[in-house]
């Protein structure tokens, strides 16, 4: 009873052109600075809605900045300690395929 919170992990389940802003992004970080806690960007991931039509969401430059603004988000508040990606291809990330709860394979 009464055990310590340090921080907060924030899930980060995004996807191309729908992300939080930078300044978004931050706040939030900041409301849990302001009570005290660390915070941390885990499971970065920016998918694309529709793999099968990346150009309409603004292509790969678009995901580069959304994830740029993300990893920035967290540089800019000092008590953010780090961020993890959560997958290495977005060829079939979440369920971008169709694919609901299942073991995702890295392409090598």
């Amino acid at each position: 009873m009464g055990g310590r919170i340090d921080g907060a992990g924030l899930e980060s389940h995004f996807e191309v052109s729908y992300s939080p802003s930078r300044a978004q992004i931050a706040a939030v970080m900041n409301s849990y600075a302001a009570v005290g806690l660390e915070s941390a960007m885990t499971e970065l991931d920016i998918r694309f809605v529709n793999v099968s039509n990346i150009a309409a969401y603004g292509g790969y430059a678009q995901q580069a900045t959304d994830y740029y603004n993300s990893v920035a988000a967290c540089m800019d508040v000092s008590t953010c300690v780090g961020v993890v990606v959560w997958d290495f291809v977005d060829k079939c990330e979440l369920n971008a395929c169709g694919i609901v709860n299942a073991k995702l394979t890295r392409d090598n």
